[in-house]
């Protein structure tokens, strides 16, 4: 009974936590799925509305210990609802490259369908973006210019207008060196264009591109933005080479965890209370307990036909059982000297 009342507690805070604890709402996807990459048809990954208009892609252990026997083509597509485009930020990324030609040797790279007017200009409808490799982040050396690029695409980010974006991620055939690792991980976004609220936000104040509030401050950047706007600054390189996240992302860890310990304390007092004042499952022990001091003891007692059972109301005080008189009493002799009487010994005067 206790340990069925502790886990409905567990489920209380738990759910406590849930609603006022940071949370995101990312449809989780990794690479190791076949839903994402199969060798029989092209995947496709649909983008949704408001707090699910948003997908993480992530290689997990696929590549620690890539053997090279042969290569690796992932090609999927990753699709909006009607109205909205797609942004593809490259969190962090660690592909394998020819160090003399600066060639990738795996890569990942985004294409695009242009409109008819761009194709006819440009003589063709699709548009590529670069082949990411090597090592790509959301780190990068301050810049004292950092202020004045508002609104310029960053280069770990594509911007796909028609909502219909082709992602291919290739892996050489080439064995993995025990000196080097793979690391894959996107974030891409639904946007719309800033013309009403519905929970959706500016990446930027001059900025055309909105996202989903729940978005902001979650330390994932979906603003393809070089200022990540989102985030309230992008994290850069201290000159001791170590990670340096924006104050804004520190006090919201700082609050995360502030909120958490506040909840453990309340559930804690919540014991306390329900012990101190005996409910929930303190209050089943207590009845047992007063029903038993109060049930009448049951006492055997040892006769001569056998033991038998007396309850405690019933267990009196009894007067000891009268012994028969045996003719083996001593009797009394009637010739036996008997003391002189009282007048003899003190006659009166």
């Amino acid at each position: 009974m206790a340990g069925g009342y502790a886990v409905n507690g567990l489920i209380l805070f738990c759910t406590l936590l849930s609603l006022f604890g940071p949370s995101t709402s990312y449809l989780d996807y990794n690479l190791e799925n076949s839903r994402v990459c199969s060798i029989s048809r092209k995947r496709e990954l649909r983008l949704q509305e408001k707090e699910n208009s948003a997908i993480s892609l992530k290689e997990l252990r696929y590549f620690d210990k890539w053997s090279g026997i042969y290569p690796f083509n992932c090609n999927f597509t990753v699709s909006a609802p009607n109205g909205y485009g797609i942004i593809a930020v490259i969190q962090n990324l660690d592909l394998r490259k020819n160090e003399s030609t600066q060639e990738c040797i795996d890569y990942v790279q985004f294409q695009k369908r242009n409109s008819k007017i761009k194709a006819f200009i440009f003589g063709s409808d699709l548009v590529r973006s670069q082949k990411f490799c090597g090592i790509v982040n959301s780190i990068h050396e301050p810049d004292e210019a950092d202020e004045l690029k508002v609104d310029i695409v960053a280069q770990n980010a594509f911007i796909d207008d028609k909502g219909n974006l082709d992602v291919t991620i290739s892996v050489a055939s080439q064995q993995l060196l025990s000196s080097e690792k793979l690391d894959i991980f996107i974030i891409f976004t639904a946007y719309k264009p800033c013309k009403y609220g519905d929970g959706y936000k500016q990446c930027s104040a001059t900025s055309s591109i909105c996202i989903w509030e729940g978005f902001f401050d979650d330390t994932n950047v979906n603003c393809p933005y070089n200022n990540c706007f989102d985030e309230g600054g992008c994290p850069v390189m201290s000159p001791g080479g170590k990670r340096q996240r924006s104050g804004l992302g520190t006090t919201v860890t700082i609050g995360a965890v502030v909120i958490i310990l506040g909840l453990l304390v309340l559930f804690m007092f919540c014991l306390f209370v329900c012990r101190r004042c005996k409910v929930l499952c303190w209050s089943g022990s207590s009845s047992r307990q007063q029903r038993a001091s109060q049930q009448p003891g049951r006492v055997e007692m040892s006769t001569p036909m056998g033991n038998v059972g007396v309850s405690g109301a019933q267990n009196q005080p009894t007067a000891p059982p009268l012994l028969p008189v045996t003719s083996t009493a001593s009797p009394v002799h009637e010739d036996k000297d008997l003391p002189p009487p009282y007048e003899s010994l003190f006659p009166s005067r």
